[in-house]
């Protein structure tokens, strides 16, 4: 028979599996939909949307060759939650940047991000042998690419672009917390060989 205990711990695990992959999406969904608005008032050309882009995908390739490494040294949920963090420190610095030059600098982080997220969840997961979690995870991105577009519009109807980017610090700070939470009541009651995302 099945232990309750575990079974709402590996129900979590997933939960917050697919709410993080959300939330991957999120700034890739929010960025187009923000940038001409954002380009305008950091007066910066409309083509810079390039260096914002390729400073993003360096952080992404710079961590994502670690990303192994990581998860041999670090719970899951740590990792997370830290990947997590640099997202939520990427979207406060977007969301008070004074100059385009700031901008770029914290694009990086969320590259970062994206690769600790990314690499560390579809590997964990890969590994497990979960195939439909793994495509319900990448169909959890497409929800948050989805979304994104439509908070900064909420944020621009209402006076400026800034705002979305608290949202997604919200939702960061959450979610980082959670897996934070998720692994700490996880520790001493799983088996030697836990479910990977439930034990976190």
């Amino acid at each position: 028979m099945p232990d309750p205990v575990r079974t709402r711990a590996h129900l979590l695990g997933d939960g917050l599996a697919l709410g993080t992959f959300v939330a991957l999406g999120l700034p890739d969904g929010m960025l187009g939909t923000a940038w001409p608005s954002m380009h305008h008032s950091l007066r910066a050309p409309v083509g810079d949307l390039g260096l914002v882009l390729l400073a993003s995908t360096a952080g992404s390739v710079a961590v994502a060759a670690f990303v192994g490494s990581l998860l041999r040294r670090a719970p899951v949920g740590s990792l997370l939650a830290a990947g997590l963090g640099c997202a939520a420190g990427a979207a406060v610095g977007f969301s008070l940047a004074p100059a385009f030059g700031v901008l770029v600098g914290v694009a990086v982080l969320f590259g970062v991000s994206a690769g600790v997220v990314d690499g560390g969840l579809n590997t964990v997961v890969g590994l497990s042998g979960r195939r439909r979690l793994l495509n319900l995870l990448h169909g959890a991105y497409g929800v948050g690419t989805s979304i994104g577009p439509l908070i900064v519009t909420a944020a621009i109807v209402s006076g400026s672009w800034r705002p979305a980017y608290l949202v997604l610090l919200g939702v960061d700070v959450a979610l980082g917390g959670s897996w934070l939470l998720h692994r700490r009541s996880a520790t001493g009651r799983q088996p030697a060989s836990p479910a990977p995302v439930a034990a976190a």
